[in-house]
Parts: C-alpha cells; sequence; structure tokens
C-alpha cells in the first residue's frame, strides 16, 4: 500500500458510515445501524420487525482499490440488492429458479440469535449444499 492509498482508502469505520448512509437513503429501509463487533450494517425495512444484516467485509475489500465514485457505485449496488423486498410467492413459482449452491460446512451456523438458518445437506468433506432462489441481482437462500 502506497502512501496515498492510505489517505484516500477509507478505513473499516469510515466505509461503513458511508455505507449506512447509502442505506438510510434507501427506499423502504425504516432503520439501519452500524455494528462495529460484526462489521455490518444491521437493517429493518417497513412493515418488518426482524432485522437483517449487510456484512461489509468483502465488498470493502473488493473496493479497496476503487475510485471514491466506483467504491459509492458498487455500495449502492449492494444496498439495493439487499434491501429489495422480494415476495416470492409460492414453491410453484419459484421451482425454476431454484439452484443448488456449495458453502463451508460451517455457513449458516452462526449469525444473529434466532435467525433460521438455510436448509442444506451435507455435499463433500467441509462442504454442505444449501438451495437458493436466484433472482437477476441476488439469490435468496431458502429457509425451513
Amino acid at each position: 500500500m502506497g502512501i496515498l492509498d492510505w489517505f484516500t482508502r477509507p478505513s473499516q469505520h469510515r466505509f461503513a458510515w458511508e455505507v449506512l448512509r447509502v442505506t438510510r437513503r434507501t427506499s423502504g429501509v425504516v432503520s439501519a445501524r452500524y455494528d462495529k463487533q460484526s462489521f455490518s450494517i444491521a437493517v429493518r425495512r417497513a412493515g418488518e420487525t426482524q432485522e437483517f444484516r449487510i456484512f461489509l467485509s468483502n465488498i470493502h475489500a473488493e473496493t479497496a482499490g476503487a475510485t471514491g465514485a466506483e467504491r459509492r457505485s458498487r455500495i449502492e449496488r449492494l444496498v439495493r440488492m439487499i434491501s429489495a423486498e422480494r415476495d416470492d410467492g409460492t414453491w410453484d413459482t419459484v421451482r425454476p429458479n431454484l439452484r443448488p449452491v456449495l458453502r463451508q460446512v460451517t455457513f449458516g451456523n452462526t449469525g444473529i440469535a434466532g435467525a433460521v438458518p438455510p436448509i442444506s445437506r451435507p455435499a463433500m468433506p467441509f462442504l454442505q449444499e444449501c438451495v437458493v432462489v436466484d433472482h437477476p441481482d441476488s439469490m435468496a437462500y431458502v429457509t425451513r
């Protein structure tokens, strides 16, 4: 990392506050707060009582070398994808969009207290197969 990167790349804390500002301005979001311990944004949508999380580690690393405008565009896209309210309907309507995905065996075992882990089954050593509903710009894990 060069000296200019030190001044232009936001720290995790500054990056989280940038994501928080974008999240709070997103349509349908009624509350959003930064959780420093898990480096995530806890979000609640209108009409919902349960929060969901936007975990920031990956996007922070992916945008490390990006310009301010590129970083902001990526943040806005991520927040839109994650915050979009989806009515997936019935099994008959989502069946064509169901896809298997491989994840590490510990995926979904920890997280928010009371959260329902995605349905899964063992696939290979250290891997499990989960099911997602595939959307054009995101995917949603299927839970029981």
